[in-house]
This record gives structure tokens, sequence and C-alpha cells, in this order.
């Protein structure tokens, strides 16, 4: 068994023995997510994939994402380096458009914090 699926396979038992009481009543997990049926007919219970059948995306949820300082210094280097050309050539579009997501998420907080009358956050 992969170790990742060694790892969720302990999480799922240590939920549902959570939710359950004992282990009787929670019965064998090997089957995959068979006790996780979201739908209250039990009509499709949600089942378990190989990891190589998931999407990529799946795996970096948990990564970290570079913060509006580490972009704002990538941002900067390569301006430096020539001018908004190649901050538009060589910073990638998922980067780049978190970097104005989190300039706008701080512009708004600015702009309601003035309305409200009371300090910045």
């Amino acid at each position: 068994m992969h170790l990742l699926q060694i790892a969720r396979h302990r999480l799922v038992t240590g939920v549902l023995r959570r939710q359950f009481g004992s282990a009787s009543q929670v019965g064998d997990t090997n089957d995959g997510f068979a006790r996780m049926n979201i739908y209250k007919n039990g009509a499709q219970a949600p089942k378990e994939m190989k990891d190589e059948e998931y999407p990529d995306w799946l795996w970096r949820l948990h990564d970290a994402q570079a913060t509006k300082e580490e972009l704002l210094r990538e941002a900067r280097k390569l301006f430096d380096e020539g001018g908004y050309d190649r901050v538009f050539e060589c910073m990638h579009e998922s980067r780049m458009k978190r970097l104005f997501k989190l300039n706008n998420r701080e512009r708004i907080k600015m702009n309601n914090a003035r309305r409200k009358g009371g300090q910045v956050v």
C-alpha cells in the first residue's frame, strides 16, 4: 500500500472511530470512502481511486503560497532587469494574478478602515 494511502486510511479510521465510537461500529474501512457517503439515500458512495487517477493540482493544495512580500521582491528584481516588459514576460501568470489579488485585498481593507474612521490594520 502506498504511504499516502496508509496515512489516508489511518486518518479515515480515526475520524470514523471518533464519530461512531468503537471499532466494531466503524467496520472495515479498507473499502475506501464507503462510510463517508454524503448522499442522504446512500445511492452513490464516493470511491477511492489510485493516486495517479487524481488530478495533479489536488496534490498541490497544501503547498505554501507566496506572500505579497515575496512576489513584490520577484517583480522588483525583474523590473530592475528590464522594466515592465521584463516583468510581464518572465513572471508567471498565476504569481502575477496572486500579487494583484493580495494587493487588492490590502487596498480594500485600508479603504474599509478609513471609512469606519478606525485605524488601518
